[in-house]
């Protein structure tokens, strides 16, 4: 697997001391896929305080979708207790092709996801969601998956 700087989202990063820069395979250390998707929702937080809450939401709503569908698979019950089971297991994941069929099973969700959406409006009433706003958060949580996908892949 080659590092590439081109990506924000490396899978590895530098860890102790500056007396061990001579080599630095000893330096770097896997991060999880629980770090990178933290590190990923965080540098979009920084980026756009606007519409954060929303994709966010949506990265997070994948993950706990596919962690709740993994668990019925593994432990043959859909319930929350194999979800957290399963969410427990994949934010310590470090192994590269792992994280990278995660981040693929949360695009693949986000792209079947259909607009079943309620939000208040500005006067505080419960009103279904715009298709074009409902595509374009789709769209911008799938456009961050992608890029934290192409990181690790590079």
């Amino acid at each position: 697997m080659q590092i590439s700087n081109n990506y924000p989202y490396n899978i590895y990063y530098p860890r102790g001391d500056s007396s061990r820069a001579e080599n630095p395979k000893e330096q770097e250390s896997p991060k999880t896929y629980g770090e990178i998707l933290n590190e990923a929702i965080q540098q979009e937080k920084e980026s756009r305080e606007d519409s954060i809450a929303k994709n966010v939401s949506k990265i997070y709503l994948a993950n706990l979708n596919t962690a709740l569908l993994e668990g019925e698979s593994l432990y043959g019950s859909l319930s929350f207790s194999n979800m957290k089971k399963v969410l427990a297991m994949r934010n310590l994941e470090i192994d590269s092709d792992k994280i990278q069929n995660l981040l693929s099973d949360n695009i693949a969700f986000l792209q079947e996801q259909d607009n079943h959406e309620s939000r208040l409006d500005e006067f505080g009433n419960l009103s279904s969601l715009p298709q074009h706003i409902f595509e374009a958060e789709k769209s911008k949580a799938v456009d961050i998956l992608s890029e934290i996908l192409q990181g690790i892949k590079a």
